[in-house]
């Protein structure tokens, strides 16, 4: 079996989840609002179903033994990231973002949620 697929397939249900939890969020509070708006929505829904999860995670990036870099997901539940965008889009540079960020956290799935004007759009990255 690939190590891909089974990565995500490990973590699906919790992903599902997850994605329900944006979709209701949505559902309420529709488009338009700011990004920590949504972020607080989130993490109300996650304590509510007691999920254990890391807000603001920061990530390093390390060239040759030393932090060259740092960067950060908005949650950690589990061992899935999950990274707001407010646009009607999901560019290619926030998945470079998520995947680079999965990958050296060793975390197996990210989910980019992307609450715009035309709808809410989801990008689940495997590691």
């Amino acid at each position: 079996m690939n190590k891909y697929i089974k990565k995500e397939y490990s973590k699906s249900e919790l992903t599902s989840k997850l994605i329900r939890f944006a979709y209701d969020i949505y559902d309420e509070l529709g488009y338009g609002l700011p990004e920590k708006v949504y972020q607080r929505s989130f993490g109300a829904l996650l304590e509510k179903n007691k999920l254990k999860y890391s807000k603001e995670k920061y990530g390093k990036i390390i060239f040759e033994g030393k932090i060259v870099g740092r960067y950060y997901v908005d949650f950690v539940v589990e061992k899935v990231a999950i990274e707001f965008k407010i646009r009607n889009e999901i560019y290619q540079k926030d998945i470079n973002q998520l995947l680079n960020y999965i990958k050296s956290e060793q975390i197996p799935v990210g989910l980019i949620i992307a609450p715009g004007k035309e709808g809410i759009k989801i990008k689940r990255l495997a590691n």
